[in-house]
This record gives structure tokens, sequence and C-alpha cells, in this order.
């Protein structure tokens, strides 16, 4: 390859290819922003339930248990409350 010349490899991609990479990469932010939450309580929460398989005692799986069905709760809330939140922030039908 001469100096003066890029091989298509190393160059960025242009025209048509680059903006649905942009649009890929904007939904994927779009979406963890908007699920990030969740995504987070739904991880943290199966590795408490991983934890409660683990533990012999049984004291320690009831508070595992425990935790791990506040966290699915949380979610719930979480998608509950985004829910509404997305349905009053709509303008109201004048029916009309």
């Amino acid at each position: 390859m001469r100096a003066g010349k890029r091989s298509n490899l190393i160059s960025p991609a242009k025209g048509k290819g680059r903006e649905k990479g942009r649009r890929v990469v904007r939904r994927f932010v779009m979406f963890v922003r908007d699920n990030g939450p969740i995504i987070s309580l739904g991880i943290g929460t199966t590795c408490i339930v991983a934890f409660a398989i683990v533990t012999e005692k049984t004291l320690h799986r009831l508070g595992f248990v425990a935790l791990a069905l506040l966290g699915v709760g949380l979610m719930a809330g979480i998608t509950w409350a985004k829910r509404h939140l997305t349905e009053l922030s709509k303008p109201p039908d004048t029916g009309a």
C-alpha cells in the first residue's frame, strides 16, 4: 500500500452505513437510559436469589428471599410509575 492511500479497513465509515450505526447507538443509549434502573435491579435481585439458593441456614435464606421479593416489588413499582407518568404527561383529549 502506498503512503498516500488509506485502506478501507482503517478509514471511518461514510454515508448510509455511518448514519445507520449512529441510529443504532442512539437507540441503545436511549434504551439503557430509560430502562437502566430496572435492568440493574434485575441483576441485583438475581444475585440475591443465587445467595438464597446457596445459603444453608434457614434464617439467612428467608432474609435473602425477602430482599429478592423487595427487589421484584421495586421493579414493578418503577415500571408502574413510569407507565402512569407517561400517561399523565400526554396532553388531554378534548373530545371534539
